[in-house]
């Protein structure tokens, strides 16, 4: 049976436009099938990319802490080694996943990296469809298994199924990404007992 990769993946930035702004922690997890088997995080000097005031406040991190991580060219050759070792860049079949929770922001930032450093070939590495977990949770109220919110945030959605964030946790990459994965399990199980068998087997 083909093995199913994902990179579940979320980002801190300076910003929201991915052609200026810069990443200052990554997160992703390598699944295969429904193992993890690697675990990266970085947090990275984004030299070069602009920055606002607002997003750094959100980070939790000071101008003077970021500049003595390391430069995030290094830490883009890295990832990328890493992807090389699950994924054949050069065989349109074999791809990962992108998962995370409004995962196609952090793609686009992380495409903005592969681009600010000359390199143009991410999606050599990554399928079109993505798994977007907030997709998920609009499936899940459309189906009838989760309760409306005031609020569609990730740590919102989680204590709403019973999954608790602790004070600190949210908007630090690694333990965001922990959370969507248990997150998008939980919903998917939930859609799964909800929608009829012979439904899903057409």
């Amino acid at each position: 049976m083909e093995t199913v990769k994902l990179v579940w993946m979320d980002t801190e930035t300076t910003g929201l436009n991915p052609e200026k702004h810069g990443i200052i922690e990554l997160a992703m997890l390598i699944q295969l099938n429904d193992d993890v088997v690697d675990e990266l995080h970085y947090f990275m000097n984004p030299v070069g990319r602009e920055s606002t005031e607002e997003a750094l406040q959100i980070s939790g991190l000071t101008a003077k802490e970021i500049d003595g991580f390391v430069d995030w060219r290094n830490v883009k050759q890295n990832i990328k080694r890493i992807l090389q070792r699950y994924v054949n860049p050069y065989n349109a079949e074999d791809k990962f996943v992108a998962a995370g929770y409004n995962v196609k922001f952090d793609l686009d930032m992380l495409q903005g990296m592969w681009k600010a450093s000359g390199d143009k070939y991410l999606y050599s590495f990554f399928d079109s469809p993505k798994l977007d977990v907030l997709s998920l949770v609009a499936i899940a109220r459309w189906v009838g298994v989760l309760d409306r919110s005031r609020s569609n945030t990730l740590s919102s959605v989680a204590k709403l199924i019973g999954i608790p964030f602790e004070e600190g946790e949210a908007h630090g990459a690694l333990a965001d990404i922990k959370k969507t994965r248990d997150v998008a399990y939980i919903l998917k199980d939930k859609i799964q007992n909800r929608v009829p068998r012979r439904v899903l087997k057409k």
